[in-house]
């Protein structure tokens, strides 16, 4: 998160590999209204910029709530040569103090196929996370299984050994 003010741009840097710029992937810009968001929160922008030039922009649209993020996707052609770009967030009249959400990041995909799913919100790691969980619940429910079979088999076995010799 970033915190705007109507004074100054909120600035970062991230650096990169050339397996982030990779010609498969596409560069992502993302935009939302952060926790304590106040004020005409639709004002400021996010510009991404990396070797001086600009690469793209996101602005918060006024029907955005929760969730919801202005995100953008652009080719990587011009992160090659580099290994750094920035993502300045501009208050563009911003009256009050106010956080803003901003994810930037490389993504496997398409300019012409660019989606909501290329921004990561809550990260890939809770559904890292709940697939761990659902495996060992499956893994529990199976042993639990085998074992309460191997039991049943055992008894019913024995119950047939108690029958043969009467």
């Amino acid at each position: 998160p970033l915190t705007v003010t109507s004074a100054a741009n909120a600035c970062t840097m991230t650096n990169y590999t050339a397996d982030d710029a990779a010609s498969t992937n596409v560069f992502v810009l993302a935009i939302r209204p952060g926790s304590d968001s106040t004020g005409n929160i639709t004002l400021p922008r996010a510009f991404a910029t990396v070797g001086g030039a600009n690469v793209g922009c996101a602005q918060i649209q006024s029907d955005q709530e929760d969730d919801d993020m202005d995100y953008g996707c652009y080719g990587v052609t011009s992160f090659a040569s580099q290994t750094a770009y920035y993502v300045t967030l501009m208050p563009n009249g911003v009256e009050v103090s106010t956080t803003i959400e901003v994810y930037s990041g490389f993504s496997e995909g398409t300019t012409g196929a660019c989606a909501s799913s290329y921004v990561s919100s809550s990260g890939s790691s809770i559904w890292l996370w709940v697939i761990i969980g659902v495996i060992v619940v499956l893994a529990v429910v199976i042993i639990a299984g085998a074992i309460g079979g191997f039991l049943y088999m055992k008894k019913k076995k024995s119950s047939y050994q108690l029958y043969e010799d009467a």
